[in-house]
């Protein structure tokens, strides 16, 4: 068995920075965490949010095992 090892250089990302990343809008980004599909951290009450992107890391290695095999990315020849 193979051991991955995996680090999040910037495990938080504001807003803005994640949208200029993904090329969507500050209000698309913001929807989808509303919608509870983007994880976020928000340290203040009615504070400022930041993508949390370990834990959108983690939800993306649970997605990808959860793919049936025929679907899955195969990188090894």
């Amino acid at each position: 068995m193979n051991n991955v090892t995996i680090q999040v250089n910037e495990p938080i990302l504001s807003v803005k920075e994640y949208a200029a990343r993904v090329g969507e809008s500050q209000k698309v980004i913001s929807n989808q965490m509303d919608d509870g599909f983007l994880p976020f951290v928000q340290p203040k009450e009615n504070g400022k949010r930041f993508v949390n992107m370990t834990a959108l890391l983690m939800l993306t290695l649970e997605a990808e095992e959860k793919k049936p095999q025929h679907n899955k990315v195969n990188w090894e020849h």
